[in-house]
């Protein structure tokens, strides 16, 4: 499916423009059917949130990865869905990746408070305590450099765009992202 993911979203762009909303619908449950993407961790109501959380943590507990989700959130947030795809999609990979790594005590917690104008977001997991980097900047441990280790800066450049901040702490045999967005009321 992966391979095949662009191919899917032209064909369900194609659907959507051409007013075929049914069958745009259909196409994208026969996908989700395909990866096996059923079980429901996250539930807020919020669509974006809840199905980029329940996509990512289907394949993680398939992995041997015990997950917990913690949402406080509304339906609706003035955030885009590209900002909040870009924030949860790229933090969840490099949660489970690292996570995976570990032998024992796989875990991945997630946390999602709002509260005032103001979206708390924290990502827990285990990983092997073992982090590269330079000047300040955590560096990928893949071979391929060219594709990979630009998740974090992706997601620092959309924690600008809302005047926000995030914390990583890799101490001990635990890895936490915590972010925090101003978002208007």
């Amino acid at each position: 499916i992966r391979h095949d993911l662009k191919n899917h979203m032209f064909a369900i762009q194609a659907l959507i423009e051409g007013n075929e909303t049914e069958k745009a619908l259909e196409h994208i449950s026969l996908i989700m059917n395909s990866i096996g993407a059923k079980k429901d961790y996250a539930v807020s109501g919020n669509s974006i949130i809840d199905s980029t959380i329940n996509f990512k943590l289907q394949g993680a507990e398939h992995n041997g990865i015990k997950t917990t989700v913690d949402l406080n959130i509304p339906e609706d947030l003035k955030i885009s869905s590209f900002d909040l795809t870009v924030i949860l999609g790229n933090l969840l990979d490099n949660a489970i990746e690292a996570t995976l790594k570990v032998k024992e005590g796989r875990f991945i917690d997630v946390k999602m408070k709002y509260d005032k104008g103001r979206l708390l977001i924290r990502i827990d997991n285990s990983y092997r305590g073992e982090i590269k980097e330079e000047k300040g900047r955590l560096l990928t441990t893949k071979e391929n450099k060219n594709n990979h280790g630009i998740g974090i800066t992706s997601v620092k450049k959309v924690i600008q765009k809302y005047d926000g901040q995030i914390l990583l702490d890799y101490s001990g045999q635990v890895f936490s992202v915590s972010i925090l967005l101003f978002l208007e009321s």
